[in-house]
């Protein structure tokens, strides 16, 4: 069977909607005790692969545990099956939805709102989509400056522009203030 190819727009409505809903959840009153309790159980879900040595299979159970706790959760069904068109479980339209969003993992504004997603849900970057966030056009903030002898670069913004692989080290374009 083919794969159908990620739509762009379709992603991107996917993940903005789902990041609304997580933000009106948080603000809800109703909302906010069960929001709470998604985000304790997708904390669970993150410890419960701890244990699994490697750091691909780990990444892979933990993932698969982040996915079953949001297909349990009520606002996030109703979401699923107010986009999807295809009539699968919700636990299958999110595989789906982290597939195409690892399938679109240079656009800008995809990656952009899978980490919002991520943050809005208390996860570590890339948790849940799989996505790096150390990734050419990344925004971060300099550190440890002061040990290298340049103090005044400490908290500067930067952009990432390219690993290098000799050094180890990323190129980085500063910001203006």
């Amino acid at each position: 069977a083919s794969e159908e190819r990620a739509d762009s727009g379709q992603v991107v409505e996917a993940l903005a909607r789902m990041l609304a809903m997580c933000e009106a959840e948080a603000e809800d009153e109703e909302g906010t005790a069960s929001f709470s309790r998604l985000r304790r159980a997708l904390q669970r879900a993150l410890r419960s692969a701890e244990s699994v040595p490697s750091r691909r299979a780990r990444q892979v159970a933990q993932r698969a545990a982040l996915l079953d706790e949001l297909a349990t959760w009520p606002p996030c069904q109703e979401l699923l099956v107010q986009l999807n068109h295809r009539g699968e479980r919700t636990r299958e339209a999110l595989e789906r939805l982290r597939r195409d969003v690892a399938a679109l993992a240079g656009d800008a504004h995809v990656a952009e709102l899978a980490f919002d997603v991520e943050d809005a849900l208390r996860l570590p970057p890339g948790a849940l989509f799989g996505l790096n966030p150390m990734r050419p056009g990344g925004v971060v903030h300099l550190t440890g400056m002061a040990a290298s002898g340049a103090e005044h670069l400490e908290s500067a913004a930067g952009v990432l522009e390219r690993f290098d692989e000799d050094s180890g080290r990323w190129a980085v374009r500063l910001l203006e203030e």
